[in-house]
Protein backbone atom coordinates (compact mmCIF):
# COMPACT_ATOMS: atom_id res chain seq x y z
CA UNK A 1 0.00 0.00 0.00
CA UNK A 2 1.39 3.30 -1.20
CA UNK A 3 0.57 6.98 0.75
CA UNK A 4 -0.91 8.01 -2.79
CA UNK A 5 -3.65 5.93 -2.60
CA UNK A 6 -5.11 6.83 1.24
CA UNK A 7 -7.23 9.95 1.52
CA UNK A 8 -4.85 11.09 4.20
CA UNK A 9 -1.66 10.70 1.92
CA UNK A 10 0.28 9.43 4.72
CA UNK A 11 1.33 6.91 7.12
CA UNK A 12 0.36 6.84 10.50
CA UNK A 13 1.98 7.92 13.75
CA UNK A 14 2.08 5.36 16.39
CA UNK A 15 0.62 7.66 18.94
CA UNK A 16 -2.98 7.15 16.66
CA UNK A 17 -2.88 3.24 17.26
CA UNK A 18 -2.06 4.15 21.15
CA UNK A 19 -4.61 6.74 21.25
CA UNK A 20 -7.59 4.13 20.00
CA UNK A 21 -6.36 1.29 22.32
CA UNK A 22 -6.48 3.42 25.26
CA UNK A 23 -9.78 4.61 24.49
CA UNK A 24 -11.31 1.10 24.05
CA UNK A 25 -9.79 -0.18 26.69
CA UNK A 26 -10.71 2.66 29.14
CA UNK A 27 -13.19 1.57 32.04
CA UNK A 28 -15.37 4.66 31.67
CA UNK A 29 -16.42 2.93 27.97
CA UNK A 30 -18.83 0.89 29.63
CA UNK A 31 -20.75 0.01 26.42
CA UNK A 32 -18.30 -1.33 24.61
CA UNK A 33 -18.73 -5.04 24.10
CA UNK A 34 -16.41 -5.73 21.33
CA UNK A 35 -15.12 -3.18 18.24
CA UNK A 36 -13.20 -3.67 15.16
CA UNK A 37 -12.02 -0.55 14.32
CA UNK A 38 -10.18 0.12 11.08
CA UNK A 39 -7.03 2.42 10.79
CA UNK A 40 -6.16 2.39 7.40
CA UNK A 41 -5.85 6.27 6.43
CA UNK A 42 -9.87 5.99 4.41
CA UNK A 43 -7.78 3.22 2.25
CA UNK A 44 -11.08 0.64 2.33
CA UNK A 45 -13.00 3.75 0.85
CA UNK A 46 -12.08 2.87 -1.85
Amino acid sequence: MTTRRTPVRRWADPSEFREIGAFLADPSQTFHTGQQVCLDGGYTIF
